[in-house]
């Protein structure tokens, strides 16, 4: 063998050598393209989700029995004095000349709270006093006269001065307040100079603070529809606790003119505490409960479970795995209970809710 021919070998060697290598190659890429991912690190299945069992109706019973049931009215109520005096022009309507006080003053008896302007009272008031100084002038000019004097005109000219002179006076002190006590302002309308106040309209109100009561306020006077002057109340003020009584209900409230007194009224029970509260302020505020109405030995059910449709009271009475509604006839009813009059029997199991 030649050179030449070795040389050609070589060369065919070193070519199928290379072909090999690039289907080799092409192999390998075939083979990571077939197998995916398969070279990443595999990951764990899901946990499949836990197979729910669905919840069975759990149903509250009650078992009805006998018990005490107590209708209560509770709340907070609040102090003020016992003692009020209110304070309103009785003349038919007037303008505000000057308001003397506001709210907090300390006032004597007597002390001038407010007064209206009227055009030339003071003007008639020295008229009529300087009459008056004429008409006893005139009368003790007759008297000294003797028997050359007749007094009996002078004295009776005299009586009518006086008479004038009393009536002017009576105008210009209807047209003033005064307060009729000591004691502490504890309201006064807002009112300034000028502005018209109607007759009978509550100006000033001055209280007595030696002693207090308590109020309790409510939106709807269907709430305390139940409550009767003389019912016992047990009061808690500041941790302390006291035995009161209602003394004025809507149904005994006085009757006003003045139409937000008169509402206020209409909404509130008045509560005396059967000894005074010593601790007590005016504004501060105390517990109060009143018991209305209470039965013994009567059936009971929860509230939950008494049902209503169309002015239909009833309740459905477990009877085996069965349900069954049965009309019932009510009687108190609380917050939280209900006297059952009729239609149900003491053990029967009714579904609460």
């Amino acid at each position: 063998m030649n050179w030449r021919m070795v040389e050609l070998c070589s060369i065919r060697n070193y070519r199928a050598l290379k072909i090999g290598l690039m289907y080799f190659c092409l192999f390998i890429a075939i083979s990571l393209l077939t197998s995916g991912c398969s070279l990443l690190p595999k990951e764990d299945e899901g946990l499949a989700p836990p197979l729910v069992v669905p919840k069975q109706d759990q149903l509250q019973l009650y078992t009805v029995k006998r018990g005490n049931i107590v209708q209560r009215t509770k709340g907070t109520a609040v102090f003020e004095p016992a003692r009020i005096a209110n304070y309103q022009f009785e003349l038919a309507g007037g303008v505000i000349q000057e308001l003397h006080v506001k709210s907090g003053d300390q006032v004597l008896k007597g002390d001038l709270l407010a007064e209206l302007r009227i055009d030339g009272m003071e003007i008639l008031m020295k008229q009529r006093e300087l009459e008056v100084v004429k008409k006893q002038r005139a009368l003790q000019a007759a008297m000294r006269a003797g028997n050359d004097g007749d007094p009996v005109v002078p004295q009776l000219e005299l009586e009518i001065a006086q008479l004038q002179l009393d009536d002017t006076k009576g105008k210009l002190e209807n047209a003033r307040l005064r307060s009729t006590m000591d004691g502490t302002v504890v309201f006064v309308e807002q009112l300034k100079p000028g502005d018209r106040v109607e007759s009978y309209q509550i100006v000033a109100s001055v209280a007595d603070p030696s002693d207090y009561l308590l109020y309790y306020q409510v939106t709807d006077p269907d709430q305390i529809a139940d409550v009767e002057v003389g019912m016992q109340a047990a009061v808690t003020y500041e941790g302390k606790s006291f035995k009161g009584s209602v003394v004025q209900t809507p149904k005994t409230a006085p009757y006003v003119e003045d139409k937000r007194l008169a509402d206020q009224y209409q909404k509130r029970l008045y509560i005396n505490t059967d000894e005074p509260v010593a601790e007590a302020k005016f504004g501060a505020f105390a517990e109060i409960e009143i018991v209305t109405q209470q039965r013994e030995n009567v059936l009971v059910i929860p509230k939950g479970a008494l049902r209503t449709y169309l002015g239909r009271n009833y309740v459905l009475v477990m009877d085996g795995d069965s349900r069954q509604e049965a009309d019932v006839q009510t009687g108190l009813i609380t917050d939280t209970e209900v006297e059952i009059v009729s239609g149900l029997e003491e053990g029967q199991q009714v579904i609460n809710g």
